[in-house]
C-alpha cells in the first residue's frame, strides 16, 4: 500500500483541480486601448458579450474618447493585438452631443440566441436612454431603436442611472429587465410589442447588477450596510404584472456584474476588488475564488464577464495604474452554458418561419478548442483513476499469491524437518570412485612423522575397522596391490570435527 500512497494522492489532487480550478487563457493583451485607424485611447470596459468569434465591448466614456461601442475579432491571433472597432460603425457615434439618434453612452449589452445584440444606452443631459438591438447575421444592421417614456426611466440625466441588461426569451417573446440604480422601481420591456413599463416590489428599486436563472431574476441591491440578493418568479415578469414580491438572501457581497449558467452558478464581480468568485444558488454561504485573490485594486471595476453559447467564461481585466500590459483578454472553460430559453424573436411575426428563432452556435473556433481540450484532459483523468484501480487490484493479487505461495513451502519444510533429525548420515564409497594409482590417493602411515596432516595415535581415539583378510595370498607367484576402501570412523579428538575419512591402505 505504501508504493499506492503517492498515486492515490494524485489521482485525489487531480480530481480536486478538475472540480474546482479554473485555467484562463490569456487571447490578447494591450498596454493602452486605441481604436481602430486612430491613436485615441479608450477607457475601460463596462460590459461584454461574445457572439461567435466577436467580442462586443461597452466602454467608460470622457471627452477625448466618445466611442462607448466596440467589438473585436476572434478569428485570428493577431500581434501586436487588434484595434478596438466601432460598432456598428463611427457613423453612428460621432457628433453625439449634438444628436440623439447616435449612441450616447452605451451600459448593459447582452445577445440572444437569435444573434441579435441588445445595447443599453445610458442617453446623456440632452437625450434619454435608449435601448438599441442590432441584427449581426444581418451585417449588424439596426433591427430596432426603443426610446424609453419619462414614466420609466426618467429623461433627467441626474435622476436617472441605468446601466445593466438581462434577457428573457419564452416561446413567443423577448424581455429585457433593466436596473436603475436612481429609481424606485425595476424596467421591463417586451420586443415583440415594442414597449416597457416599470415593475414595482415590495422592497422598492435602486437594484445594482442583474442576473437571471431559469426560473428567476435576481437583483443585487445594498440597503444600509447590508448586502441583499433578492429573486423574482420570471412567470410573473413574463405574465406583464407591474407589481412582485420578492425573496431576500443574505449575501457576502456586493456585485456590479453578475452571471448564472445553467448548472446554476453564480459568477460575480466586486468593485475595487482583485477577484472573481462562484456560488452555487442553493449555497449561497459558500464561495470559491474563481480568479485572482483577496487584493484591493486601484480600479474601480477591474474585470468584466460573459459567458458564451460553448461553455466558455470570457473576462476582461484592468490591472490599472503603469502596469504593462494594462488590459487584457481572457477566457476559461467552465463546462456550463448560460441559462437560456428557446424563443422566437421576430417582431410582430416579421420573418417568420417555421423553425425556432434559436440559431446553431459555432464552437470551433478558441473556446470549442479548449472545450475539446478539457474534455480531452477529464477522460484522461478518468483513465487514470481506472488504470489506479486496475494496479491496485492487481498489486493485490500478487501479494495474496507471494503469500499463499510462501505458506505452502513452510508447510512444506515443517513436514520435513523430522524425517531429516531421524536418518543417519553415511557414505558408502564405490570401486569405481578410487583411484588404483598409490600416488593418486596416498596413503596414510601409522605414524605423524613427515607428515603434517597426521594425527598422533595418542591424540586419537577412533575405532578402526579390521582390515580384511587377503583373499588372493595363495594365487599367483607374487601379492597384488589390493584397491583401497575408504573407511568410516567417527573422530572423537577435539582438533577434529567428530566425523571424519581415513583412507588405509592394505
Amino acid at each position: 500500500m505504501r508504493m499506492l500512497t503517492p498515486i492515490i494522492v494524485v489521482t485525489f489532487s487531480l480530481g480536486l483541480i478538475f472540480a474546482n480550478a479554473v485555467d484562463f487563457t490569456s487571447v490578447f493583451e494591450w498596454d493602452k486601448f486605441e481604436y481602430e485607424g486612430s491613436n485615441i485611447p479608450a477607457y475601460h470596459p463596462l460590459y461584454m458579450a461574445v457572439f461567435e468569434k466577436r467580442v462586443f465591448l461597452s466602454l467608460h466614456q470622457n471627452e477625448g474618447a466618445p466611442l462607448t461601442l466596440v467589438s473585436l475579432p476572434l478569428s485570428n491571433a493577431s500581434a501586436p493585438p487588434p484595434k478596438l472597432a466601432p460598432f456598428p460603425s463611427e457613423q453612428l457615434h460621432i457628433n453625439y452631443k449634438n444628436k440623439c439618434e447616435a449612441i450616447q453612452a452605451a451600459r448593459g449589452i447582452d445577445v440572444d440566441s437569435a444573434g441579435r445584440l441588445w445595447v443599453l444606452d445610458a442617453g446623456s443631459s440632452n437625450c434619454p436612454s435608449k435601448l438599441w438591438i442590432f441584427n449581426l447575421l444581418n451585417n449588424d444592421a439596426t433591427e430596432l431603436v426603443h426610446t424609453f417614456p419619462s414614466s420609466v426611466i426618467s429623461r433627467i440625466s441626474k435622476k436617472r442611472m441605468v446601466h445593466d441588461l438581462v434577457l428573457d426569451e419564452t416561446q413567443d417573446d423577448c424581455l429585457a429587465f433593466i436596473a436603475d440604480s436612481k429609481a424606485d422601481h425595476l424596467v421591463v420591456f417586451s420586443m415583440k410589442s415594442n414597449t416597457s413599463w416599470p415593475v414595482k416590489t415590495q422592497e422598492g428599486g435602486k437594484f445594482g447588477a442583474l442576473a437571471r436563472s431559469a426560473q428567476s431574476l435576481y437583483l443585487m441591491k445594498k440597503m444600509q450596510d447590508q448586502n441583499n440578493l433578492y429573486s423574482v418568479s420570471l412567470a410573473e415578469l413574463e405574465a406583464g404584472s407591474r407589481s412582485v414580491n420578492m425573496t431576500s438572501s443574505n449575501f457576502t457581497e456586493t456585485p456590479y456584474r453578475m452571471l448564472i449558467d445553467a448548472c446554476c452558478n453564480l459568477y460575480a464581480a466586486v468593485e475595487n476588488m482583485n477577484h472573481i468568485k462562484k456560488w452555487k444558488l442553493a449555497d449561497l454561504s459558500t464561495e470559491q475564488i474563481l480568479f485572482g485573490n483577496y487584493t484591493m485594486t486601484s480600479t474601480v471595476i477591474p474585470f468584466t464577464l460573459a459567458l458564451d453559447k460553448c461553455g466558455n467564461l470570457w473576462m476582461t481585466e484592468d490591472q490599472g495604474g503603469n502596469k504593462k500590459p494594462r488590459f487584457k483578454l481572457q477566457m476559461a472553460s467552465v463546462g456550463s452554458k448560460p441559462e437560456s430559453r428557446t424563443a422566437d424573436c421576430n417582431i410582430s411575426g416579421e420573418n417568420s418561419s417555421s423553425t425556432s428563432g434559436a440559431i446553431s452556435i459555432i464552437c470551433n473556433g478558441r473556446g470549442g478548442s479548449i472545450t475539446k481540450l478539457v474534455h480531452k484532459m477529464k477522460i484522461l483523468f478518468y483513465a487514470l483513476i481506472c488504470a489506479n484501480a486496475l494496479s491496485l487490484i492487481l498489486f493485490c493479487t500478487i501479494i495474496l499469491w507471494a503469500l499463499l505461495l510462501f505458506a505452502r513451502k513452510k508447510i512444506s519444510i515443517s513436514k520435513r524437518e523430522p524425517e531429516i533429525e531421524m536418518q543417519e548420515i553415511s557414505v558408502v564409497s564405490h570401486p569405481d570412485d578410487v583411484q588404483n594409482d598409490s600416488a593418486a590417493s596416498p596413503v596414510q602411515s601409522d605414524s605423524s612423522e613427515g607428515d603434517e596432516y597426521a594425527v598422533p595415535a595418542e591424540e586419537m581415539d577412533c575405532e578402526v575397522l579390521p582390515e580384511p583378510e587377503n583373499l588372493y595370498d595363495d594365487v599367483g607367484p607374487a601379492a597384488q596391490p589390493i584397491p583401497a576402501q575408504a573407511l568410516y570412523v567417527e573422530m572423537k579428538s577435539p582438533r577434529y570435527s567428530p566425523k571424519s575419512f581415513v583412507n588405509s591402505q592394505q
